[in-house]
């Protein structure tokens, strides 16, 4: 819960922090931006966030699987992105929050009333982000798309970029 208030003053303060153009511009192409721009500014900050917690954590080796430049830049690449179905669905720090807690309360059953703009919104940005970068024309490996959509579901993860993803998310 704590971590969820943490989360909120982040997304009430991040329009008084500017955005990392250059961090986001080292890894990402023109296609990818000009997606990544289209997010609001306090999911902006919380991607950037993600890649730089992705990156530091293979920086201090706290997974066991070497990785070369090109694939480290590959993850950081997937934090910036991993949010990018929220630039056709922008819901205010309010409206998620409210959303957070009906999914807590509810124990994520109000997933079905997806009638609902905000609930449609809320829970289907991993998959407009997946088809978004499907459509580019960069070349994604499976495990890239597979990652963006579904680094909101739970189970057993055999995705070794998923579980990156997901771990960086959880404490950004």
């Amino acid at each position: 819960m704590l971590h969820r208030i943490t989360q909120f003053i982040w997304a009430l303060t991040s329009s008084f922090k500017k955005v990392d153009y250059k961090y986001v511009s080292r890894y990402l192409t023109d296609d990818e931006k000009h997606l990544f721009n289209n997010m609001k500014k306090s999911d902006m900050q919380h991607c950037i966030r993600v890649a730089k917690n992705i990156e530091y954590s293979l920086g201090n080796k706290e997974y066991n699987i070497k990785y070369d430049d090109q694939k480290i830049n590959e993850l950081i690449r997937l934090g910036l992105l991993h949010d990018i179905g929220k630039s056709e669905c922008k819901l205010n720090c309010i409206e998620k929050s409210i959303m957070v807690i009906l999914n807590k309360l509810t124990k994520s059953k109000i997933k079905k009333f997806t009638k609902f703009k905000i609930v449609r919104n809320y829970y289907n940005h991993a998959d407009r982000g997946a088809n978004l970068l499907s459509q580019l024309n960069n070349q994604y490996t499976d495990q890239f798309i597979e990652a963006i959509k579904n680094h909101h579901n739970k189970g057993t993860i055999k995705n070794e970029e998923l579980l990156i993803l997901k771990r960086a998310d959880d404490i950004s």
